[in-house]
């Protein structure tokens, strides 16, 4: 391969790259993993999904969270309040499921 090389040098060239590598794929699920969710639990939310008659918003509500954290999502919950502070609050989340 590398003929300026040694035998040995190619070697551990080669079994460097190919841990490197494995290793940037192996971690980028985790890092993507990671990534930063609002979920919004707010009174408004609550009260549209009662009155729609759609089942029991607590119940939904927990089996939803639930799913999330099966599927490895790292989120932050929301209320009213972090709602109404607008993009201050907001803006450091890559979505926010409403």
């Amino acid at each position: 391969m590398f003929k300026a090389f040694g035998k040995r040098t190619t070697l551990r060239v080669t079994l460097s790259t190919a841990l490197g590598l494995f290793l940037s794929v192996f971690f980028a699920g985790v890092a993507l993993a990671e990534s930063p969710v609002g979920l919004l639990n707010s009174q408004h939310n609550r009260d549209v999904y009662q009155d729609q008659h759609l089942g029991t918003y607590d119940d939904d509500y927990a089996e939803f969270k639930r799913t999330l954290g099966g599927a490895n999502v790292r989120y932050d919950e929301l209320g009213d309040v972090d709602a109404a502070m607008g993009r201050e609050k907001l803006s450091k989340y890559d979505a926010v499921i409403v």
